[in-house]
């Protein structure tokens, strides 16, 4: 609607950034992620995703692969309510199905979904904008956190999780 008022992208653009200056552009980031994330599931892109893990999932790897799967939907639905809301119905019924930990698989999608938002952590957007800092000034330390805790959590998946 604000949009249509505005009568061009440019100045609908303009006028979002005076009215917020400091998280305007997250204002506009948000709606795009939710149509990424009607996209993922209204196409059943993320089912298509998830079910190419489960061919090959025992009760034992389920969970790592789970993991795996929520890496790469993060990426396009950073969000964790809407996350799940894509990666749940897929990965209860897998556990259920294949007699694998509800719990580990349930953490296996929440961890997946942490580590990610290290390569796009926009929960620090705010925080470095209020503050003034630049992004990139931040992303080396968060691709350090990224690649450490993604080992650290896949081992752990395949390690610690009761057969």
């Amino acid at each position: 609607m604000g949009l249509l008022l505005h009568w061009t992208p440019a100045a609908y653009v303009a006028a979002v950034q005076r009215a917020a200056r400091i998280t305007g552009s997250l204002i506009l980031q948000y709606p795009l992620y939710g149509g990424l994330m009607g996209i993922m599931t209204g196409t059943g892109l993320a089912g298509v995703l998830a079910k190419t893990f489960l061919r090959f999932s025992t009760a034992y790897t389920l969970p790592f692969y789970t993991y795996l799967t929520s890496l790469i939907i993060t990426l396009f639905v950073p969000s964790g309510g809407g996350h799940w809301a894509v990666q749940g119905p897929f990965a209860i019924p897998a556990a259920r199905d294949l007699h694998a930990s509800y719990a580990a698989t349930t953490m296996a999608v929440a961890m997946g979904e942490s580590v990610a938002n290290m390569l796009q952590p926009f929960w620090a957007l705010p925080i470095l904008a209020i503050a003034g800092i630049p992004m990139r000034r931040v992303m080396g330390f968060m691709v350090i956190t990224f690649a450490i805790s993604g080992i650290v959590f896949a081992a752990s998946l395949l390690l610690l999780v009761p057969r």
